[in-house]
C-alpha cells in the first residue's frame, strides 16, 4: 500500500478548503452575533437594539441574525407592506445549506394560520394526547383561534412526514407581530438535527451556511380559485383582487380590469405579478461563544 507524504495530504486538504469557501464568496458574509440568554420569540426587537439590521434593498426588509449554542434565531422586518405579497397563505419558507450552493437542501415553513375551536383541540391532542371533555368545552367558547406552525419540508416545498425520535428535537419558535405598518417575524430554528425530519438545521457554532429567505406566489389553492371564478363568470375571470384577500395577500383589486379579463396566459400572468413570489439567499457567519 502507497502513502501520500504528509505534505500532499495538507496541500489536498487545503485545496478542498478553499474549493467550500469559494461557495461561500458569492454573496456578502453576515456575521450572526452570539447571544449569552436565549432570545425571548415575541416579533418584538429590543433583544436586537445592540445590533445593526441588514437592508435587502431589492425586497426592502431589514433583518440580523444571533445564535447560541442551540438556535439560530433570526429577525425579519418587513418595512415597505407590498412586500408581503401573499405570505399569509404561503407563510415564510427557510432554506438552508451546508455546501456553499444557493441550493434547497433542508428546509422549514413557518405559518400563522386561523382554525375553527375543533381543529385547535385536533392540534393540541396530537401533540399532548386526549383532553378531558370539560377542557374541550372551554376551547369551543371561542370560534376561532389563530395558531403559529412550523413544518420541515423537502425541496419541493411539500411536508415531510415525522419520523420516530423527530418529536425529542427542540421545537422550531417564531413570532409576527405588526407595529405601524411594518411586520416583523422573529424566529427560532435548532442548531442540531436529531432526524431527517426534525426541526434543525445540522450545524454548530462557528460554522457557515446559506440561509435562504422565500416567501408569497400564487398557490395551488389561488390558482384553483381563480380558475373557478373565471369559470363562473363565463371565462371572463373574477377579481383577483378578491382572490388575494380571501387568501391572505396584500393590495386589493387589480389596476386594470380588462387585462384581469383577458383570456389565456395574460390573465394568469397578471395574477402571477401580483402575488410575487420573493427570495434571497445569504452567507451566515455562525458566532462561537
Amino acid at each position: 500500500m502507497k502513502y501520500l507524504p504528509f505534505k500532499k495530504i495538507v496541500i489536498s486538504v487545503l485545496v478542498m478548503l478553499a474549493l467550500t469557501l469559494i461557495g461561500f464568496s458569492a454573496e456578502k458574509m453576515i456575521q450572526s452575533s452570539w447571544t449569552v440568554q436565549s432570545v425571548k420569540i415575541d416579533g418584538l426587537s429590543q433583544e436586537w437594539s445592540d445590533i445593526d439590521l441588514i437592508l435587502d434593498k431589492k425586497t426592502k426588509v431589514n433583518y440580523a441574525f444571533k445564535n447560541d449554542g442551540e438556535y439560530l434565531y433570526a429577525l425579519f422586518k418587513f418595512i415597505d407592506p407590498s412586500s408581503l405579497s401573499s405570505i399569509q397563505t404561503t407563510g415564510m419558507r427557510l432554506w438552508f445549506n451546508l455546501d456553499g450552493k444557493n441550493k434547497k437542501d433542508y428546509g422549514v415553513r413557518l405559518i400563522t394560520k386561523q382554525v375553527t375551536a375543533d381543529e385547535y383541540i385536533a392540534i393540541i391532542e396530537n401533540m399532548q394526547g386526549p383532553l378531558p371533555e370539560k377542557d374541550k368545552n372551554e376551547i369551543r367558547v371561542n370560534p376561532l383561534y389563530v395558531i403559529n406552525q412550523s413544518e420541515v419540508i423537502n425541496k419541493k416545498g411539500e411536508p415531510v412526514p415525522q419520523t420516530p425520535g423527530a418529536e425529542k428535537s427542540l421545537p422550531i419558535k417564531f413570532q409576527v407581530v405588526t407595529q405601524e405598518n411594518i411586520v416583523s417575524y422573529e424566529m427560532a430554528v435548532p442548531l442540531k438535527r436529531t432526524t431527517d425530519s426534525s426541526p434543525g438545521i445540522g450545524t454548530e457554532p462557528g460554522n457557515i451556511l446559506k440561509v435562504a429567505f422565500e416567501w408569497g406566489g400564487v398557490t395551488k389553492e389561488m390558482r384553483e380559485a381563480w380558475m373557478k371564478n373565471r369559470g363562473a363568470s363565463g371565462g371572463e375571470g373574477g377579481s383577483p383582487g378578491k382572490i388575494s384577500q380571501e387568501s391572505g395577500g396584500k393590495g386589493g383589486g387589480a389596476s386594470s380590469s380588462g387585462a384581469i379579463r383577458s383570456q389565456g396566459i395574460g390573465s394568469l400572468a397578471a395574477l402571477n405579478q401580483r402575488m410575487k413570489q420573493y427570495s434571497f439567499w445569504v452567507n451566515v457567519q455562525l458566532a462561537q461563544k
